[in-house]
């Protein structure tokens, strides 16, 4: 399907994130982020499917120019999303989230990458679910355990684009130093997790060669500069997507 930026009713930008690596190298990790919510997609799987493909295709103008009507976004077998250009596999990592209204999209250079959005809510089990998960300790607290939930789904996500297990175990080194609003490495692995005002979480996990670890710009406004240009285009957190 194209990713022309529909205009999409009532979806504002909640957060902006860019990343890349934090030291220099022949092949720079580049990675880009964004965070809307959409009151109207909240109560439809159809409509924050559209609401995140519009989101995607703004975000992928913004980065890459006009050359991004060329892309097109395809789901595999699987259901992970990719990204092709020209009918053949773009050289760029795309990954979709969307729960309850909030909407998050990222593309990567030079890594696999995968993100996850998640509402706060009441889980009558998570002490066993966390449990069952092997988290050792088990996290009981609702916030700490919403927070390694999306942590571990965006892994899954940019690791064979399934889920993940003990065979990882530097993905579980990487979950037990990790810190909301602070980046952190272990091996290949490289994540970030933080909330957005509104009981949402949100977590972004990198699989790269790199190990020198990743260095991770948050903000309400930030330049968007096209990856391969000097121009800047200004978004500000809480303006309608265009």
């Amino acid at each position: 399907m194209s990713l022309d930026p529909p205009a999409f009713p009532s979806m504002k930008l909640s957060r902006v994130l860019d990343i890349r690596s934090a030291c220099n190298a022949s092949n720079p990790l580049r990675a880009r982020a964004l965070l809307a919510h959409s009151v109207e997609a909240a109560g439809s799987h159809i409509a924050q499917s559209a609401a995140c493909r519009a989101l995607l295709g703004m975000l992928l103008h913004k980065t890459i120019g006009e050359q991004a009507r060329d892309w097109q976004l395809v789901y595999a077998e699987s259901g992970a999303p990719e990204l092709l250009l020209n009918h053949q596999a773009a050289p760029i990592d795309v990954s979709l989230s969307h729960t309850g209204g909030y909407l998050m999209v990222a593309i990567c250079k030079n890594a696999r990458i995968g993100v996850d959005v998640e509402r706060q809510k009441k889980r009558k089990r998570s002490s066993e679910m966390a449990a069952f998960l092997g988290w050792n300790p088990v996290d009981s607290n609702q916030m700490n355990f919403e927070s390694r939930w999306t942590l571990w789904e965006a892994g899954a996500k940019c690791f064979e684009r399934s889920s993940l297990n003990s065979s990882n175990p530097a993905f579980i080194e990487l979950d037990g130093k990790l810190q909301p609003g602070k980046p952190g490495t272990y091996g290949p692995w490289h994540g970030f997790m933080d909330r957005l005002p509104g009981k949402a979480h949100y977590s972004i996990v990198l699989h790269a060669a790199l190990t020198a670890g990743i260095a991770v710009q948050t903000s309400d406004l930030l330049q968007l500069k096209l990856w391969d240009s000097a121009n800047a285009v200004d978004v500000q957190a809480g303006a309608t997507i265009p």
